[in-house]
């Protein structure tokens, strides 16, 4: 039983840790004093998952994460420019082969993977999400990337695995600083 209780404060140190919603030094603190305040004003609230489009337009305002899989799907949805406040769009496996410069309008965009498509370039829109942390490109066919990408402040990482773009490497990590870019040889 006392082996329990000293790793209470311990456990919730990493959960917290975990839930992105402090430092180290603070998730071990609030655990130690046994006090969640820290978690309960900076955690996330928990996102839904919607899988159906049709279903998501129903209450536009509250979609915040939308997956789209259709192995026949060619462009996102314009209606999918509906959704302001949405936050990821995984629109994965797909045949998509050029993203519209309306990808630009979701400004709260935070995480889009369109991994597994048949992109080859991307819209100069896409620097306009300035919310955008995460951009998941892998196994398309991308050959360049919009010379604007070097201004998108908040992206942290962007995924380039798959896509022939290794030769380039130092060349887009140093138009990126701030950011984590994968490719191939990084796995």
């Amino acid at each position: 039983m006392e082996k329990i209780k000293r790793t209470l404060p311990f456990t919730a140190a990493i959960l917290l840790l975990l839930a992105g919603c402090c430092n180290p030094r603070q998730s071990q603190e609030a655990a130690r004093s046994g006090d969640d305040s820290i978690a309960a004003t900076t955690a996330q609230p928990e996102l839904k998952e919607f899988r159906d489009l049709d279903l998501a337009l129903k209450t536009p305002d509250s979609v915040r994460f939308l997956i789209l899989y259709d192995e026949g799907m060619t462009r996102i949805p314009n209606e999918v420019y509906q959704l302001m406040n949405l936050e990821r769009l995984h629109a994965t496996l797909s045949k998509i082969g050029a993203l519209d410069k309306q990808i630009g309008t979701l400004a709260n965009l935070r995480i889009l993977n369109l991994e597994q498509n048949q992109l080859t370039s991307l819209p100069d829109a896409i620097c306009k999400l300035s919310k955008l942390a995460e951009l998941n490109l892998m196994a398309n066919h991308i050959t360049e990337l919009p010379a604007c990408m070097c201004k998108m402040k908040s992206l942290r990482k962007l995924f380039l695995w798959g896509n022939g773009l290794d030769a380039r490497a130092e060349e887009i990590r140093a138009m990126l600083p701030r950011c984590e870019v994968i490719f191939e040889g990084d796995f």
